[in-house]
């Protein structure tokens, strides 16, 4: 399970990294669109985060 947490986790920074280069400056809508998946994303990155605490625990 680790290995698939980490496999996923490397693709959630990889599409959090996208987003971020998506922006378009010049557009307050695309900022708005990228800076909530963004935050979708980060909040992702939290649970995956919690799931990787109780996988160390489910091995002692």
């Amino acid at each position: 399970m680790e290995k698939d947490l980490l496999i996923l986790k490397d693709k959630v920074i990889a599409r959090k990294k996208a987003w971020e280069d998506a922006k378009d400056p010049a557009h307050a809508t695309s900022i708005f669109v990228c800076n909530r998946r963004i935050q979708k994303l980060n909040d992702a990155l939290k649970l995956l985060a919690e799931l990787e605490l109780i996988d160390g625990y489910s091995r002692i």
